[in-house]
């Protein structure tokens, strides 16, 4: 399945069997220079919600009516420095983002679409004003041209844009 990462935030996770509402997905967890999704987060449906991962690996299957799990004893705490690499981030962290290239600014980065089969962002969807985000406008740049710098500044290689 591959879906806009904002369009996956709030679907519910549901156990298979019970097929019990364990919270819904609030972000995602994906490293920065290979663009593969290692986590989905979820919000708790808990009198006190606290954010919980799901590991890639453990979801059965993601569709329109939410994320399907095999057991809801899957679900961990989340340590960002666990996961493989050092260059694991939240989604959200990049979302409003200044995207450049050597001439100009190109936007701001409002959306990314990830293939679950793949378990990567494929594009990250750049918009110049909240208007376009909101109205679904905005450039598709190849997630494997956009590269984070150092000062956490994402810097658009050449090529591999389309306009939605």
């Amino acid at each position: 399945m591959v879906e806009t990462v904002k369009r996956l935030f709030g679907r519910p996770v549901l156990e298979q069997n019970s097929e019990e509402i364990l919270g819904k997905v609030s972000d995602l967890v994906f490293d920065t220079e290979t663009n593969v999704v290692t986590a989905l987060l979820m919000a708790t449906n808990s009198i006190i919600p606290f954010t919980r991962a799901i590991l890639l690996k453990d979801i059965l299957r993601v569709n329109k009516s939410g994320v399907i799990i095999s057991d809801a004893s899957k679900i961990r705490v989340i340590n960002l420095s666990a996961l493989p690499g050092n260059t694991a981030t939240y989604f959200e962290h990049f979302h409003g983002q200044k995207v450049k290239n050597e001439q100009r600014r190109n936007g701001k980065i409002r959306d990314a679409v990830f293939d679950f089969e793949a378990s990567e962002l494929t594009e990250f969807i750049l918009s110049d004003s909240r208007l376009q985000a909101l109205l679904g406008k905005g450039k598709r740049i190849s997630a494997h041209n956009i590269m984070k710098n150092n000062d956490e500044i994402l810097i658009q290689k050449k090529g591999g844009s389309s306009n939605e």
